[in-house]
């Protein structure tokens, strides 16, 4: 099979690009698409603020009849290498047919790009840190997808190992409710706790939407600090990139 690898450059690439995994998809009744919108706003560098510290690099590998095969995304975090002291690139949004020839392709475009940044080894698939979709789904195709969760076929796995890949962590992903109110054992925790200290529970005050949020930045900045992956600083001193 005759296979070309180039960037993405222009909107009609880019159109194919986010277009192509629902030919990956269309055999997996359980998948769930993601928005167009959502898509769009994640690749435009001037909407998606990781842009504003991070490299990107989009790839696609077509076939003799120019027909998209495969895609990938190269991914440079210098904030992720200053904080966990190590030189490593990133690829995300990796979708393909199943073909080792293509996933060889794909993962040697990012290898190169990489090499740029001296980076000695590569992570992935994460889309495009850790507050993105991360890892390969091995298990559990017989349920729904999970919000904020990678879906991939079965076969990724096989294909990236095929290239040279081995496993860096173990993801669990876990269900939700949309019930929300909030837990009765935590209630009885703080009605034990709270005539003693200055904990409360109150609603989200919608009048008052910077205080809150930034009360909730810094919680779970703090909180995810040492996760992980995790491109969080826990330390004040320390610049706070990838939070929400």
């Amino acid at each position: 099979m005759k296979l070309c690898a180039s960037e993405i450059k222009n909107k009609r690439d880019l159109r194919e690009f986010i277009r192509f995994p629902w030919r990956i998809y269309q055999d997996y009744p359980r998948w769930i698409p993601p928005l167009w919108v959502e898509m769009r706003r994640k690749l435009d560098p001037k909407k998606n603020p990781f842009f504003r510290y991070g490299k990107v690099r989009l790839y696609g590998i077509t076939n003799g009849d120019r027909e998209l095969v495969g895609r990938i995304a190269a991914i440079y975090n210098p904030v992720h290498c200053e904080i966990h002291h190590e030189s490593v690139g990133f690829f995300g949004l990796f979708e393909t047919i199943n073909s080792i020839e293509v996933t060889r392709g794909l993962i040697g475009a990012v290898k190169t790009y990489l090499s740029e940044f001296e980076c000695t080894h590569i992570l992935g698939p994460v889309n495009f840190n850790t507050n993105d979709e991360a890892g390969l789904l091995i298990e559990g195709y017989d349920q729904s997808p999970m919000f904020m969760c990678d879906y991939s076929p079965p076969y990724y796995a096989d294909l990236l190992a095929a290239c040279g890949g081995e496993k860096a962590m173990d993801l669990i992903s876990y269900g939700g409710t949309i019930d929300h109110s909030f837990p009765n054992k935590y209630l009885r925790v703080l009605q034990k706790v709270s005539p003693n200290s200055a904990v409360a529970v109150r609603p989200f005050d919608r009048r008052n939407l910077s205080r809150d949020i930034s009360v909730i930045r810094e919680i779970y900045n703090n909180s995810f600090g040492d996760v992980w992956g995790s491109c969080l600083s826990p330390s004040p001193k320390r610049r706070k990139w990838d939070g929400i």
